[in-house]
């Protein structure tokens, strides 16, 4: 039925849809109301999804079955810059923060929320200073739950703003000091912080100022955080400031993160994701391309993760059409086709486009060969 919902809403039948998941959701169906999400922002409704998630984290009555102990509008922000890139003329303020009337009794949320939309159509100052302004509310009591995560929010604006640093990191800093002993919440809170900045292309060069920041601090490094964290958390870290890194022209800087967490943490996501970039980097860097080629198979051994496999396809193409071996390309570009679905959106989507592109020009090449 949810599955049905979703295809409703595809399908351009939003009152059909509508009532399915209003009746799921009064019904406390488990997933429905990520399902009805998912299905707004398939169909390029992302507005409408930032105003419902905003209104299930304030805890609205109908979505009560729906959330969890501590959860903060950290999802809100990350929806609300994925609206932004879907549509960069899009003003949340007035698409979402102004449209925000069922919360109107839970003030905090609804001028929270409105300082958020404030931060993404560009007014940081005015944002900063509305977080400042409910930070200094809350803490005459400190027993409102997004006491602990306003700090977050203001450090998320500012190091993807990228101009004040100090002020970003003494913000993080007190979120920290305010989670103390809730290690798994800072690490991941960390890993969403830097992920939101890696959405617009031009800020992810941004993100190794903030990894590297978190990796240098007395937290990170402490033994018992250390013990606490999972390889996953602690490689995923590094990756997003590899990451930022080589967005920043800083190769041989990545590179050598790439090869550290490879080799560290080697059974990870982000220690192979590592490993096939150390290995392009011998190629293109060091004009190594048997070592290359050796660590770039030994990747497809160890990973079942679909984009990983495709790009490694695409590099594959590459090599044989340096040695005119047009067949044996589109073998490896149909590969790397098969791995991303034509149902993709975002960076997916732009990335099978590029891949379709691709099969096109080596099938002209090869019919002037």
């Amino acid at each position: 039925m949810l599955a049905r919902g979703k295809l409703l809403t595809r399908l351009d039948k939003r009152d059909e849809a509508e009532t399915l998941f209003q009746n799921a959701i009064s019904q406390k169906w488990n997933h429905a109301m990520w399902r009805y999400s998912e299905s707004l922002m398939e169909s390029d409704q992302m507005a409408e999804s930032c105003i419902m998630e905003c209104n299930r984290i304030a805890g609205l009555e109908k979505y009560q079955h729906y959330l969890s102990e501590g959860e903060s509008l950290e999802i809100f922000l990350t929806l609300l810059r994925l609206t932004k890139h879907h549509d960069p003329e899009i003003s949340v303020v007035d698409d979402v923060s102004k449209q925000l009337n069922d919360i109107t009794d839970k003030q905090h949320f609804s001028r929270i929320a409105k300082a958020l939309c404030f931060a993404e159509d560009g007014y940081t100052d005015e944002a900063v200073a509305l977080l400042d302004e409910i930070d200094a509310q809350l803490s005459e009591k400190k027993d409102h739950r997004d006491y602990k995560h306003l700090l977050l929010y203001k450090a998320s604006i500012l190091f993807k703003e990228g101009k004040n640093y100090p002020i970003a990191q003494a913000a993080f800093t007190e979120f920290m000091k305010r989670n103390e002993g809730r290690n798994k919440k800072i690490i991941t809170s960390a890993l969403r912080l830097a992920r939101d900045i890696e959405i617009i292309k031009e800020d992810r060069c941004k993100m190794d100022e903030f990894a590297g920041f978190v990796i240098n601090t007395e937290w990170f490094q402490s033994e018992a955080v250390q013990e606490e964290l999972s390889d996953d958390d602690k490689a995923a870290i590094y990756d997003m400031k590899q990451n930022g890194l080589a967005w920043g022209g800083d190769f041989d800087g990545a590179a050598h993160i790439n090869k550290y967490v490879s080799e560290t943490y080697p059974e990870t996501l982000a220690g192979i994701n590592c490993l096939r970039n150390y290995a392009l980097y011998l190629d293109y860097h060091d004009h190594n391309k048997d070592e290359s080629l050796r660590l770039l198979n030994k990747v497809l051994t160890k990973t079942t993760f679909d984009e990983t496999i495709a790009s490694i396809q695409v590099v594959f193409s590459e090599y044989a059409i340096k040695n005119k071996d047009y067949d044996a390309a589109l073998d490896h570009l149909q590969a790397a086709l098969d791995c991303i679905t034509p149902y993709e959106k975002g960076s997916l989507a732009a990335y099978r486009k590029e891949i379709l592109d691709r099969i096109d020009k080596v099938i002209k090449r090869k019919a002037r060969s």
